[in-house]
């Protein structure tokens, strides 16, 4: 992300596109995260175990590049995804038109705590690699809980702490998590945790231009 190859990249300048992608930064900063998250999503939705008709929620779909392979894996679902960045929104709409006319898919510019204050709306809720700019945790675990359908799950897809303390950008406004950090967290607000997912990933280019050690943890709870 910068015009001279040879100069060491604006890492604060990366983090703050990986937070909120925006400007004229925001296609490429999307582009490379779907390919550094490739593996991460495709992780997640393997554990997500969604039924036909479910209200599905996606905390941070980016420009929603995976949504297409949510709805091959899990047809007949309603999915809604939410981003703060109105460029990844955009984007996202535009990738998944035809979903969008069929009113399967609904796209929303907004941050979890603008979310309607009605209760019990999904059966599933998940996100990835949001977890380390939520402001105040507690508080969205509280929204989240009053979204969720009695009896649905929640998922939260992370990079553990150790692997992220490897990468240059995290110094820079990310919360890193381990996964006692996380298992805590959920339990202190009252979520009860069902399982918990650990995988290698390959070594991905996506954010920078030399691959970067990745590793996926994927706790479910309700």
């Amino acid at each position: 992300m910068n015009d001279n190859h040879n100069t060491e990249p604006d890492w604060r300048f990366v983090a703050q596109q990986l937070k909120q992608p925006s400007g004229a930064f925001a296609e490429e900063i999307g582009q490379r995260m779907n390919v550094s998250n490739e593996q991460i999503n495709h992780f997640t939705f393997d554990i997500l175990d969604i039924e036909s008709g479910m209200e599905v929620l996606e905390i941070g779909m980016g420009n929603g590049h995976f949504i297409g392979e949510l709805f091959r894996r899990y047809p007949g679902i309603n999915y809604t995804g939410i981003d703060y960045s109105a460029e990844m929104v955009r984007e996202a709409s535009q990738i998944n038109q035809l979903l969008s006319e069929k009113q399967a898919v609904h796209l929303l510019h907004c941050n979890i705590d603008d979310l309607p204050a009605t209760e019990a709306l999904y059966d599933r809720i998940f996100t990835i690699n949001t977890l380390y700019f939520w402001e105040n945790p507690d508080r969205t675990l509280s929204s989240l809980r009053r979204l969720l359908k009695p009896g649905g799950k929640l998922s939260i897809a992370i990079r553990p702490k150790h692997i992220m303390e490897q990468h240059p950008f995290t110094p820079y406004g990310f919360t890193l998590y381990s996964r006692e950090d996380l298992c805590q967290l959920l339990e202190k607000n009252s979520f009860d945790i069902v399982s918990v997912v650990e995988k290698t990933e390959i070594a991905s280019a996506g954010i920078s231009d030399n691959a970067l050690p990745f590793e996926s943890l994927i706790i479910t709870a309700l």
